[in-house]
């Protein structure tokens, strides 16, 4: 051994060195590696327990009240900040600290922290500004604590409210009302017609009245046309165109005397033709003519007077006087008969415009008909059989024969409408041929009277030349009187069947009483009005959103962060309607029903995925008051729900959203209203005793007025004007908290007000963005009642931290491995990132 050990002289020294030295490093770079994990471990657990610390710190109030759990303060605050930090110190077995200012964390590992420190934030979209946070934590909340029987039991009492086939009865009365604003349509086309009609039937009448005026005047015509043959023959002979048919030779002075002592001048009175005073006029021409042998006879006999003279001498201006007035007399007649002619084509042009107004007019009327009340009345006719198809009784439904009155037959519409176009175009016929008539004056004056016809009278007497001058002439021109045939249409069925009916008078007394029952109903639901508006001004001056002190509406709300705003465009009121019209009360009557559409689409909807909806919606309901919530009323939390900071209108802003409470409230009421009045309106028309009530009203009226088409439109107004009344009777009743029957005809289904409100909330639900609305507004009550900023009330948190651990041999590997210019440090960053929420 000496011997060994002498021979390497301390080479083992040096090889056991060579073997320790790399060892003891590698042992000291596993060392430090060993501290590095445990400084892991230690950071990792200390941020855990710091979050879990910081999570322990709930807010009690919102638990409390709400049965939300969110942190107690905002994790970013400056002294949320040094809490935090100063527990993640702590967890990090600071116990060995020298003093409270030391950076070191751990004695045995040698921890410090680095230059960012600790940092801990809440967790963006964690806080209960979040709808989604918001709504988990509700359904968490319903789902454990509060009574599911509730839901149960308000989703079971919609279900079986009686509004059995409502969507065919909807459509049936909305069919039927369109089609009684439709029949109304009838009245101006239909009393116009008739007017047309009669004054068509009455210009007939004239026609026909003037036939034989007008068959005397051209006789009359016929007679009188001796006058102007006879003053044409007269100045033939004047004129010497024609020999005076008297004999030749010596005229004694017998005669001559008798001829100037004759009155032979014709006076205009004198309108019956005298053949004797003609033949006189004749004989004092040929005195004329044969003036030689009349002076002779004058001269030999000395007998002549003086004036016998002196009428000889002024025969010839005598006689032009005479035939000025034949002239006269016939130009008399002439006129007459011109004056009855014209008489005559005014009352054919009257017959032709009021036959072509009754056309145009009927023509209107059967377009109202055909296009509109027909459509109408045929859709009304598909919901009835529809609702009978569903097994509803629609005995009720029948009508009275008034309403048969508003049927139009077209057929007899249509031979109506054929005999005007006949009745015109023979009155057209005619007015030709009155043309014709007054064309005959002139073809007489433009007759050129010949020698033989100048003494046809003398010769033939008066019939056979007036005959004669006729027959020469062809009459003239004068239209033969043919066969016309035209119609009263007074005598047409559809006159005697539609048009004699309208505008008529009834002596039945109903109709003063109809009247004033209609008044009185209207004056009725005008007090139900009153009511409710005294209702809704005695709600007094209520707490608003905007005048929070707390926080700024709607900015710092979470409706504001989330731009929703209000559903309401402007204030509204209990919509009124205007009783004094049946066409307002029936537009706006069938316009409520409208209201029933969404309802019953809420109704439908009411089970499986909705469930989860349902929870929200008892949520809001329990949790928040209403206009009718008591003094004791208590929320799911037992809190009192008239300490919240709205007053009795927390549910109605959860709906509509408005920072005015009262517009809300009016808002919720207009709603309510307009669903009453919608079910009343669907009840009315479906009770026997109101329809019978109404059928007696519309029937009275209409008949005492002559006018059918009013009957529907007066029978649904007043069915409306009824519904009015029960709804304002409804909406008082609900308003004081009392429960009314869904349907007046079945009590066993009640609701108040703060049920219908939770159906509302259901109905709203059923759009995902309604559901948010909701939602962000529960929020925004949450913060009024609580007075904190939900925006930094957060759920979940997460922390930042930067640790630094001291290593012995790891600095020195680089230099080991031969990297003389490696700057490593001896202290190694550990960064830790946790998050922890609820």
């Amino acid at each position: 051994m000496r011997f060994f050990c002498g021979k390497n002289r301390g080479a083992i020294s040096v090889f056991l060195t060579l073997i320790l030295v790399p060892v003891l490093i590698f042992s000291g770079i596993i060392v430090d590696i060993s501290r590095l994990y445990a400084a892991k471990t230690v950071i990792s657990g200390a941020g855990d327990l710091t979050m879990n610390a910081a999570l322990a710190r709930y807010d009690k109030q919102l638990k409390d009240s709400y049965g939300l759990i969110t942190m107690a303060d905002d994790p970013s605050s400056p002294s949320m900040k040094t809490y935090l930090e100063q527990s993640f110190l702590e967890s990090c077995n600071a116990s060995a600290l020298k003093d409270t200012k030391s950076t070191d964390l751990h004695s045995m590992i040698q921890l410090e922290l680095g230059t960012e420190g600790v940092e801990v934030q809440g967790v963006k979209n964690s806080s209960l500004a979040d709808t989604q946070v918001l709504q988990q934590q509700i359904l968490e909340y319903m789902k454990f604590r509060a009574p599911v029987y509730m839901v149960s039991d308000i989703l079971e009492k919609f279900k079986k409210m009686p509004l059995k086939n409502m969507n065919e009865k909807k459509d049936y009365i909305e069919a039927k009302t369109d089609y009684a604003k439709k029949a109304k349509e009838l009245g101006e086309p239909s009393e116009n017609a008739k007017t047309a009609v009669d004054a068509h039937s009455a210009a007939i009448q004239g026609v026909q009245g003037m036939a034989s005026e007008i068959s005397e005047a051209m006789n009359i015509l016929v007679q009188q046309s001796v006058f102007y043959l006879a003053s044409e023959s007269l100045q033939k002979y004047l004129d010497n165109e024609a020999l005076a048919p008297v004999g030749s030779g010596q005229i004694s002075s017998a005669v001559i005397r008798q001829n100037l002592a004759g009155a032979i001048v014709w006076d205009r009175s004198e309108t019956v033709f005298d053949e004797i005073r003609y033949a006189d006029l004749v004989a004092a021409v040929s005195l004329l003519q044969n003036s030689g042998i009349v002076e002779q006879a004058m001269n030999n006999d000395e007998s002549f007077t003086q004036d016998e003279w002196n009428a000889y001498v002024n025969i010839d201006t005598v006689i032009q006087q005479s035939i000025a007035n034949l002239k006269s007399i016939y130009e008399d007649a002439e006129k007459d008969y011109i004056n009855k002619i014209e008489n005559y084509k005014s009352e054919l042009q009257t017959m032709i415009n009021t036959g072509n107004e009754g056309i145009t007019q009927l023509q209107k009327l059967e377009d109202v008909w055909v296009n509109k009340v027909q459509p109408a009345e045929k859709a009304c006719q598909e919901r009835k059989d529809a609702l009978q198809s569903k097994g509803e009784d629609i005995s009720e439904l029948n009508e009275l024969e008034e309403e048969e009155n508003i049927k139009i037959n077209t057929d007899d519409l249509e031979d109506m409408l054929n005999c005007l176009e006949r009745n015109t175009e023979e009155a057209e016929g005619l007015l030709e041929e009155a043309e014709k008539m007054i064309q005959v004056t002139d073809h007489i004056k433009a007759a050129q009277i010949n020698s033989t016809e100048a003494c046809s009278i003398f010769e033939r007497g008066v019939a056979a030349a007036v005959n004669t001058f006729w027959d020469d002439n062809a009459n003239f021109g004068m239209p033969l009187q043919g066969n016309y045939y035209y119609t009263d249409p007074k005598e047409c069925n559809f006159y005697k069947e539609y048009l004699s009916k309208v505008g008529t008078k009834s002596e039945d007394e109903t109709e003063q009483n109809a009247k004033d029952q209609k008044k009185q109903d209207a004056e009725d639901a005008q007090g139900e009005y009153d009511q409710i508006l005294e209702g809704l001004n005695a709600l007094g001056k209520e707490k608003n959103l905007k005048d929070f002190s707390g926080l700024s509406y709607p900015d710092e709300f979470p409706s504001g962060q989330n731009k929703i705003g209000s559903d309401i465009q402007s204030a509204q009121t209990v919509k009124k309607l205007n009783l004094d019209s049946d066409d307002t009360t029936v537009n706006d009557g069938a316009g409520s029903l409208s209201a029933i559409t969404e309802l019953l689409k809420g109704l439908d909807n009411l089970s499986g995925e909705l469930l989860e909806r349902a929870y929200l919606m008892e949520y809001m309901s329990e949790m928040f008051n209403c206009m009718t919530t008591k003094e004791n009323d208590v929320s799911l939390s037992n809190d009192k729900l008239n300490s919240h900071y709205i007053y009795n209108g927390e549910i109605e802003y959860l709906l509509y959203g408005n920072e005015s409470t009262i517009v809300n409230k009016t808002e919720a009421t207009a709603v309510l209203y307009s669903l009453r009045l919608a079910i009343n309106s669907a009840y009315v028309f479906f009770d026997k005793t109101l329809n019978a009530e109404a059928n007696s009203i519309a029937s009275g009226i209409s008949a005492a007025t002559g006018q059918a088409w009013l009957y529907p439109i007066i029978k649904y107004s007043y069915l409306f004007c009824c519904a009015v009344v029960y709804s304002g009777q409804d909406l008082s009743s609900l308003m004081k908290g009392d429960e009314v029957a869904v349907w007046r005809a079945n009590d066993k289904v009640k609701l108040n007000y703060k049920e219908y409100l939770k159906l509302f909330l259901l109905v709203s639900m059923i759009s995902e963005n309604n559901e948010k609305k909701l939602l962000v507004r529960t929020a925004d009550c949450i913060q009024l009642n609580t007075g904190k900023s939900l925006s930094s009330k957060y759920t979940m948190l997460t922390l930042r931290a930067d640790v630094k651990a001291e290593t012995t041999f790891l600095p020195k590997v680089p230099a080991l491995l031969g990297r003389s210019n490696s700057d490593e440090e001896s202290q190694k960053t550990i960064k830790y990132q946790g998050i922890l929420g609820y």
